[in-house]
C-alpha cells in the first residue's frame, strides 16, 4: 500500500474528475467500487498512523462511496464531495508515503 499510495490517489483523482462530467450510471457505480476499496485500504493502513482524523476520514469516505448502501445526493453536491475527496485522498497518500520513508530510514 505504501508505494501504491500515489498511483491509487492519481487513479481516484482521474476518475473523480471525469465524474464531474455527464457519464452513464455504470461509470458512477464503478467509481464507487474503486473509491470505496481504495479508502478501505487507506483506512486499514492508517490504523497505526499518528493522525486519527485522517483514519476516520478514510472510513467516512469509504462509507459515503460504498456501492451497497448508496447516498442519494444531487449532482452539485456530489461535485463538491468529489473535489473534497480528491484533496483528502492526496493528504492521506502523502501521510502514507511519509510513514513509508520514515520506516525505510529506520530500517537502514
Amino acid at each position: 500500500m505504501r508505494k501504491s499510495a500515489y498511483p491509487l490517489a492519481f487513479l481516484m483523482t482521474a476518475m473523480l474528475l471525469i465524474a464531474l462530467t455527464r457519464m452513464p450510471y455504470g461509470y458512477y457505480m464503478l467509481l464507487k467500487v474503486v473509491t470505496c476499496a481504495i479508502f478501505i485500504g487507506y483506512a486499514t493502513h492508517l490504523r497505526s498512523a499518528t493522525n486519527p482524523m485522517l483514519h476516520v476520514s478514510a472510513w467516512l469516505l469509504a462509507l459515503i462511496y460504498n456501492p451497497l448502501i448508496p447516498f442519494h445526493l444531487g449532482r452539485e453536491t456530489w461535485s463538491v464531495v468529489n473535489i473534497a475527496t480528491i484533496v483528502i485522498a492526496w493528504l492521506i497518500a502523502r501521510v502514507i508515503r511519509s510513514a513509508s520513508a520514515e520506516d525505510d530510514a529506520r530500517d537502514a
